[in-house]
C-alpha cells in the first residue's frame, strides 16, 4: 500500500498541504485510490497517462487544488469530480 500511495500516487504530506505527483507503472493505463483522507476529508483520486481526477466524497472544510506552477486554484465540491492535466498538484485548505 505504501508503494502505491507514496510511489505511484506521489503522495507527500507537507506543512499545511498535501501534494500528489502521480506516475503510472509500466503497462498500466490508469490507477485509482478510494477514500484518501486529508484534514478529516475523504477524496477519491484517479489518474491515467493524461489526466488526474479528484472527487471529494466528504469535506470537513473547503479544500482547493493548486496547479503545479501555483498559478491556478480550483475549489473542491462534494460529489463533483475535478480533472486536471497529469502533473503535480497541491491540496490546501481554502483561506
Amino acid at each position: 500500500m505504501q508503494s502505491l500511495l507514496y510511489g505511484f500516487l506521489g503522495l507527500r504530506y507537507n506543512e499545511g498541504n498535501m501534494t500528489l505527483d502521480p506516475v503510472l507503472p509500466f503497462n498500466t493505463t490508469s490507477m485509482s485510490v478510494k477514500q484518501l483522507f486529508y484534514l478529516k476529508s475523504k477524496l477519491d483520486v484517479r489518474f491515467n497517462a493524461a489526466t488526474l481526477t479528484v472527487t471529494p466524497i466528504a469535506l470537513n472544510q473547503t479544500l482547493v487544488l493548486v496547479s503545479g506552477d501555483g498559478t491556478n486554484r480550483y475549489p473542491l465540491r462534494v460529489g463533483r469530480p475535478l480533472t486536471l492535466p497529469l502533473g503535480r498538484i497541491t491540496v490546501v485548505p481554502s483561506n
